[in-house]
């Protein structure tokens, strides 16, 4: 398997029932970490992509033929997760570069301090 790339979206089943985001549903998330991190890590940093719509915090991700989404979805960068790169399978779409650098965004809005 290939490293995943930054904007990769993966089926990730291997969620405990007490995550935030755990349920009996396999979720998609969103590879938001750098590619030379990806390359060199045996894990990656994920975000969540649900269907739920987004808050000021979250990052809107509209459906279009080209990502494959079937429905404008959510990318929720405050639940960003550490993810073994071999829990991964094979990437269902891929989000461009301009969704996913608005998480570096986000983070710095939670994480800035005055």
């Amino acid at each position: 398997m290939a490293d995943p790339l930054q904007g990769e979206v993966y089926h990730w089943p291997q969620i405990k029932k007490n995550h935030p985001t755990g349920s009996e549903t396999i979720h998609k998330w969103v590879i938001v970490s750098r590619d030379a991190f990806n390359e060199s890590s045996s894990h990656v940093l994920g975000c969540p992509l649900t269907s739920y719509p987004a808050t000021a915090i979250d990052i809107e991700v509209k459906a279009t033929p080209h990502n494959k989404l079937d429905h404008d979805s959510s990318l929720l960068a405050r639940m960003i997760t550490p993810i073994l790169k071999k829990e991964l399978g094979q990437p269902v779409s891929r989000l461009p570069t301009s969704v996913t650098g608005q998480v570096l965004d986000r983070i710095r809005l939670l994480i800035e301090v005055d």
